[in-house]
């Protein structure tokens, strides 16, 4: 067996650049879901340009790292420590753990900025929390099957 260095740079970078590509996968999503209630409801055709609709292209993957650069940057960094290596319980664990992760941030992130609570948090936002989960499952899930080293090599 050969004998490799745990590589935590790539990890670690991994992870932190996870929510921009998520970003990207969710900006093309989100423009269609834009266009189609436009489409429902003709009276919006004048409220919005055209060019500021595409930039949700731009903007959601930079939005995405700027809003979870911390709570991605703490499992990267946690995961580098800690020397996870790739395999089936490892990329479910990581996965659940990056979206539990950020839909714990979000929590905050509203709670900050609802006024510590004087406002309403949470009645309506359960459905934009799962899928806040659903896509940091899926993304940190990727990243970890992707960039975790494999656990058939001996990792020094």
């Amino acid at each position: 067996m050969s004998v490799k260095k745990y590589p935590r740079f790539k990890v670690m970078m991994a992870f932190l650049c996870c929510p921009f590509f998520v970003g990207l996968v969710a900006g093309p999503i989100i423009l269609v879901s834009m266009f189609v209630e436009l489409v429902g409801k003709p009276h919006l055709f004048g409220e919005a340009r055209g060019g500021e609709r595409f930039m949700v292209l731009v903007m959601a993957p930079l939005m995405a790292e700027f809003i979870f650069f911390i709570p991605f940057l703490i499992l990267g960094s946690c995961l580098a420590l800690s020397r996870v290596e790739r395999s089936q319980g490892s990329v479910w664990k990581v996965s659940l753990g990056g979206g539990f992760l950020a839909v714990a941030w979000l929590q905050v992130v509203v709670f900050i900025i609802n006024d510590f609570g004087r406002k309403s948090l949470f009645s309506d936002r359960e459905v934009f929390l799962f899928g806040a989960f659903i896509m940091a499952m899926l993304g940190s899930g990727v990243a970890a099957y992707f960039f975790l080293p494999d656990n058939r090599q001996e990792v020094i």
